[in-house]
């Protein structure tokens, strides 16, 4: 008996925007009330999410730089207009209006926005996957901010740098990176680059399972963020520390703090924050077999996305609706929805996003009965997790590849795999997985007719499964405790 689990996919790691913090106006020289109005407009419809009519705010105000022949304050509005797209995933255009905008810097000797605009290049490669060009393009950066001793800007670098190399999984250099970019942070007193470090350094953690590490940074991060008012930064902490709870077992807590980041998003009016908090509140809704509430949720989430072209958020919801669809038997529509998930998730590089998918269509398949298609899916997932490092997601693969061996009735290969997937679960503190592996190997000893070893085994994913309010897990593991204890006695008889 398998119970499955749809990994997290809509968590991100939060790194920091330089064009956007770096100008509080398009460029320099007298203000002009009407290109003022524009410039204000486009950049709060950006921080909502409003990209479309961001967009058209950012073209006008273009289009009169352009004719005025102002090319400082044109770079700055490319680089808005290249945020925009990027937000939206359509990275070849925003990368076409950064390489535009440095070309400008470039030709006016301007070092502070040469220096911003290959930092921005960066971010482009990153969310590309292409991490070694992200690191030049960061590193081309660094060296024009240390060569003008901008410390507000060498510390965002570098916090940019971390976050690549923490993509690559190469976690020593991005704590490295993270570490330096506090250090600095603290010395000038700049508390939004702080924070967004500690929130960085924290994710890390998550990702290595070291949850006692991930909760003092994010509450670090959280009170820092909450002294400066920054709305933006408050609710994706507290998506983070939900997720902390959520891993952990304690439901209600993670409900809280996603419930807490989805109010303050609403007033703020961010509708990319609104659609990640809604992801995660509906993930907790599914997983405690509150189907229709999930599902609720999630298509909320969904025509948001839609309305903002986010396509990662889109491939994102798409994969999680069918995770409830799944759960709830109905393979040929979950199918679809992974299907079109994956597509999207390709076409982006998006690879946290293709590993999930591949791993719930892998579900669909041994579902049905197609062992060696969900084999070969659950293999290319549980590949891409390795890369990644993704504990959590590879605990996940190994008990769904116990599931096909227990199907097939090869009780040795199963315990292999069940017992590899409890000692990760473990090694990363995931309270749920623990439940999850402990019920599949109590399921094999049972049917091994070693109903004493099942029921001892069965017995611990009860008592988790209780004392983390998880319903669906507790309600399968009942059933196959009652199928195990109605056997007891005929043995003892023998």
């Amino acid at each position: 008996m398998g119970i499955k689990i749809t990994p997290l996919s809509m968590r991100a790691m939060f790194i920091l925007c330089l064009s956007a913090l770096l100008y509080g106006s398009c460029g320099y020289g007298e203000s002009n009330p009407n290109t003022d109005l524009l410039f204000t407009e486009g950049r709060m419809l950006q921080q909502k999410g409003r990209y479309r009519e961001a967009l058209e705010r950012f073209e006008r105000l273009l289009t009169v730089y352009e004719k005025a022949g102002e090319r400082q304050r044109m770079a700055g509005v490319l680089r808005r207009m290249a945020a925009v797209h990027q937000a939206r995933a359509n990275h070849g255009e925003a990368l076409r209006h950064y390489v535009r905008a440095l070309r400008i810097e470039t030709d006016l000797g301007n070092r502070v926005g040469i220096a911003t605009t290959l930092n921005d290049l960066g971010e482009n490669s990153r969310l590309q996957g292409n991490y070694d060009k992200a690191v030049e393009y960061y590193r081309r950066s660094l060296s024009i901010e240390e060569k003008m001793g901008n410390l507000r800007g060498i510390a965002r670098t570098l916090n940019n740098i971390g976050t690549t190399y923490n993509a690559k999984s190469q976690y020593p250099d991005a704590l490295k990176y993270y570490n330096r970019s506090l250090k600095i942070a603290q010395e000038i007193g700049d508390r939004a680059i702080r924070a967004a470090a500690l929130n960085n350094v924290g994710a890390l953690h998550e990702m290595q399972g070291n949850y006692s590490e991930v909760v003092e940074h994010f509450k670090r991060s959280l009170k820092i963020s909450e002294e400066i008012g920054d709305k933006a930064l408050t609710a994706t902490t507290l998506n983070y520390i939900g997720a902390i709870h959520e891993v952990r077992g304690n439901f209600a807590e993670a409900l809280r703090n996603y419930n807490r980041s989805l109010e303050i998003s609403r007033q703020a009016g961010n509708q990319v924050s609104i659609a990640m908090s809604l992801n995660e509140i509906a993930l907790i809704y599914g997983n405690r077999g509150k189907y229709g509430e999930a599902l609720e949720r999630l298509r909320e989430s969904l025509k948001i996305e839609r309305e903002l072209g986010n396509k990662a958020g889109i491939a994102s919801t798409l994969n999680n609706i069918g995770g409830i669809f799944s759960a709830q038997g109905n393979y040929e529509k979950a199918l679809s929805l992974y299907k079109q998930s994956l597509e999207i998730a390709r076409g982006l590089g998006d690879e946290d996003n293709v590993a999930s998918n591949l791993n719930n269509l892998g579900t669909v398949y041994k579902a049905d009965g197609d062992y060696s298609r969900a084999l070969d899916h659950y293999n290319q997932s549980m590949e891409i997790g390795r890369r990644l490092g993704d504990k959590r997601l590879i605990a996940t693969v190994l008990n769904n590849i116990g599931e096909i061996y227990q199907d097939q009735a090869n009780t040795g290969a199963a315990l292999n795999y069940y017992h590899r997937s409890l000692d990760l679960e473990r090694e990363i503190g995931n309270l749920a997985g623990i439940a999850i592996s402990l019920n599949s190997i109590g399921m094999v000893h049972g049917e091994q007719g070693d109903y004493q070893e099942a029921m001892r085994y069965l017995a611990q994913a009860l008592k988790i499964a209780e004392e983390i309010g998880e319903e669906s897990i507790r309600t399968a593991v009942s059933a196959n405790t009652r199928y195990v204890r109605e056997r007891l006695p005929k043995t003892r008889s023998e």
